[in-house]
Formats: C-alpha cells, structure tokens, sequence
C-alpha cells in the first residue's frame, strides 16, 4: 500500500472531481495512481510533475498560497545562512534556561514565527493587521 493510498481523501479536491471542476478531457487523461495523489496529497510541491497542471483547478486560496510558497522557497538562499545562525544563536540561549525550556518547542516557535512576522511587516512598511474587535459583554 502506497504512502498516498493511506491518506485520507480530500473533500474538496473530490468536490472538484466530482462536480467536473476539471474537463473531462484533461481528467480522463490522468492516470488512475496520479488522482489518487491529487486526491490525497494536500501539498502541490509534493505531486509528480505530470499532475502539476492540476494547480489551476484548486480553490484560489490553496492556490495562491501554494504560489506564495514556492517563490518564498525560491528565495530562500537569500536568508539562510543568517536566519540559521539566528535561529540557533536564540535555541542555544533559550535551551539553557530552564523554565523555558520545559514549554515546549511550540511556544517557542510560535514566538519565533511573530518575531519573524512583525520584522517582514517593518520591513516592507506594511500596516500591522488590527485585530478584530472584540464582542460585547
């Protein structure tokens, strides 16, 4: 049995297939293994380069953040080695203290990710999103 075979099944993805949200043509084209992995496989980067095509047939959203993904990994020589060395240098120091160290690597990734967030948010002037307001009492 196939790591893909094992996945659960998409709803959305079988919606597409199901409602024709892809031309026959092009679907009857598709080898039986191939939709099984179009079926399954949430990330697109991860599909054979025979199915790739199939991109411009998922919602938008899962679209454009699978677009979004692939330039940001095409530049990401442009920031490895120093978000590395950072990376490890606040690890190493966070590590030591114990108390810290004893949360967990979500909080502290979690942490990191906000970090990151608001420096890209500096960086290209871009306003900080407002939160929603909260409900009434």
């Amino acid at each position: 049995m196939s790591q893909n075979s094992r996945k659960a099944l998409i709803p959305d993805r079988v919606m597409i297939v199901g409602e024709e949200g892809i031309p026959r043509d092009i679907l009857e084209a598709i080898e039986d293994h191939h939709l099984q992995i179009f079926l399954r496989e949430p990330d697109p980067a991860q599909w054979p380069p025979e199915i790739r095509h199939l991109v411009a047939y998922l919602p938008q959203e899962e679209r454009i953040r699978w677009q979004v993904a692939n330039v940001i990994a095409g530049h990401g020589n442009l920031i490895g080695d120093s978000l590395e060395q950072w990376a490890r240098a606040v690890w190493s120091e966070l590590i030591e203290k114990e108390e810290v160290s004893s949360v967990g690597l979500d909080l502290i990734l979690s942490e990191m990710g906000k970090y990151l967030e608001r420096q890209v948010v500096q960086y290209l002037d871009l306003p900080p999103e407002t939160p929603p307001p909260k409900p009434d009492p």
